[in-house]
């Protein structure tokens, strides 16, 4: 079987186009068959049958085709592998929070394979400006490892400059939109898990700035996610002593399980 006319260039590229003679996969054929009767006034008798071939999803081919525009668009914004630990607080709640978080790095960060390691705090958050609300996902990280995130630093649009984030916050185009504010406009983050006072938890609210707006093309990402600098999340999500995971970029990511491990040891 042949690639179809009808799929994107950028996969045409890597499989030959229909006149090609060179490029085979290995084939699954495909039959469909339908029946449709109806009962009235008057009797309706349908049968249709037709087959197809399409390509095998396990196929080894097929995979190194969609390969990079995988790796590109699903993995671009995120971690190849998620490190975290479980235990509890001294109040025996559970509690995930990394406190040798810079040893730790340092162990990944000297597994053959691994490009990076970050740090990284997570909460789920109100936010609000202009009158509008959505709820979004607020990431703490590092100014020097959001840069390596590729699909942030070079996305397929933006507006600001990367190289402000220390003084804001990064959001996705979706969020920005939802919330109707443009870079420089100051974005308000509620969150439930505030201060504890003798009248009970207040929710934590803060005002940040927005200095930096991405789309990656992902809906999932663009309306949903923030980034905020490492050290102001720490404070705001109350997690001074550590970080809640750290998040680890491979060379290979389709290696992931033979370095699982080296990665958990």
């Amino acid at each position: 079987a042949f690639a179809s006319s009808a799929l994107p260039a950028r996969f045409l590229s890597r499989l030959g186009d229909g006149p090609s003679p060179v490029f085979a996969w290995r084939d699954l054929t495909v039959y469909n068959l339908a029946f449709d009767y109806a009962v009235g006034k008057s009797s309706r008798l349908d049968l249709r049958y037709s087959t197809q071939q399409q390509p095998e999803p396990s196929s080894s081919l097929l995979y190194g085709a969609l390969r990079e525009e995988f790796t590109d668009r699903i993995l671009g914004a995120n971690a190849h592998v998620t490190v975290y630990q479980t235990g509890f607080d001294a109040e025996g709640r559970p509690d995930r929070l990394i406190t040798d978080y810079d040893a730790m790095i340092a162990r990944l960060a000297a597994v053959p394979g691994v490009t990076s390691a970050a740090p990284q705090i997570r909460g789920q958050v109100m936010a609000s400006a202009h009158g509008r609300a959505a709820g979004v996902e607020v990431i703490g990280i590092r100014p020097e490892d959001i840069a390596r995130i590729p699909l942030v630093a070079h996305p397929e649009t933006f507006a600001g400059d990367l190289a402000d984030f220390p003084g804001g916050i990064a959001i996705g185009v979706g969020v920005a939109r939802e919330l109707g504010v443009r870079v420089g406009d100051a974005v308000t983050l509620i969150s439930p898990d505030g201060m504890d006072t003798p009248f009970g938890t207040q929710p934590r609210i803060s005002d940040y700035t927005v200095t930096y707006i991405f789309g990656v093309g992902r809906y999932d990402i663009d309306r949903t996610r923030v980034y905020m600098p490492f050290d102001e999340a720490r404070s705001y999500f109350n997690r001074e002593g550590g970080a809640d995971e750290i998040e680890v970029m491979l060379s290979h990511p389709d290696r992931v399980e033979e370095l699982r491990p080296a990665l958990t040891e």
